[in-house]
């Protein structure tokens, strides 16, 4: 398994456009795969009765639709490609909040009795079937390699400071969001924030027996975009940007210039710098 991993992370970038390679009878020799169905953004709306606008706020490009048919089970296989890695994954972590089983095989996974969901390179999948026999974990496991075998990519790298011990605790929370739909999607207070400003954020939530901690890394597409957002989160005396602040309602917000347009950006209950937060202890 992990030569298969690393021959992933050596896959050329040019390989990520390739179309979706949908799996044959080669793949499951006992079962009966039904050949694939293929839909584009204009498209896509005959088939889903809802969530375009979240995927196509994510860059989506096309979705492959198969049906796996074994004697007593159904899979229905769905791949989405989506805009790049970081937008896979925000589909991917705003589709499985509260999941339960988390990268139990393989990384940016979420699986329910069910259900299989995964974010893979570009690619969102969503693996369902019924009944809910003892074999379709299993299934879904199987299918899951089979096209990540056909369909190599190179596997996200979550940006720094996400892997620190602090925010360990927030793995399981933490989402990538890049527009109003998503904000719409998730369980983040921030939706006033981010009003008419155009951005990609990784966010995650710590809770703390007193306090419960927003703590997102913001890229922000132009100044203007930046600014904005500091002037609705209170961080701006004037036209001149202030490191943190305590708002009317009891909150604490502060943040850190990483780089021109990309900061981290903490909201709490309590008080709590950042540097408490991306400190290796």
């Amino acid at each position: 398994m992990w030569k298969f991993f690393l021959l992933v992370f050596l896959i050329p970038a040019w390989l990520q456009a390739q179309p979706i390679i949908a799996l044959d009878g080669s793949d499951f020799t006992d079962a009966v795969v039904a050949p694939a169905e293929t839909y584009n953004p204009e498209t896509v709306w005959n088939y889903l009765n809802s969530d375009v606008d979240l995927y196509l706020e994510f860059g989506f490009t096309s979705l492959m639709v198969q049906n796996i048919i074994w004697d007593n089970e159904k899979v229905k296989v769905e791949v989405f490609r989506m805009g790049s890695p970081a937008d896979a994954f925000g589909v991917f972590s705003l589709k499985i909040l509260g999941c339960l089983h988390r990268d139990s095989v393989y990384a940016f996974s979420c699986n329910t009795r069910f259900q299989y969901q995964m974010a893979y390179g570009i690619f969102y999948f969503l693996i369902s079937g019924e009944p809910a026999t003892e074999n379709l974990q299993q299934r879904f496991s199987s299918i899951a390699a089979a096209l990540m075998m056909k369909n190599p990519q190179q596997i996200l790298k979550i940006p720094e400071p996400f892997t620190l011990p602090a925010l360990k605790q927030g793995y399981n929370n933490l989402a990538y969001i890049r527009g109003p739909v998503g904000l719409q999607n998730c369980m983040f207070p921030l939706q006033n924030l981010l009003t008419t400003v155009r951005f990609g954020m990784y966010i995650t939530l710590i809770t703390q027996p007193d306090n419960v901690i927003y703590f997102a890394r913001i890229a922000f597409q132009t100044p203007d975009d930046l600014f904005r957002f500091l002037g609705y989160a209170g961080l701006m005396q004037g036209n001149v940007p202030i490191p943190n602040t305590s708002t009317n309602d009891g909150l604490y917000r502060e943040y850190q210039q990483i780089d021109p347009l990309t900061i981290y950006f903490l909201q709490s209950q309590v008080a709590w710098p950042i540097r408490a937060i991306i400190s290796e202890k």
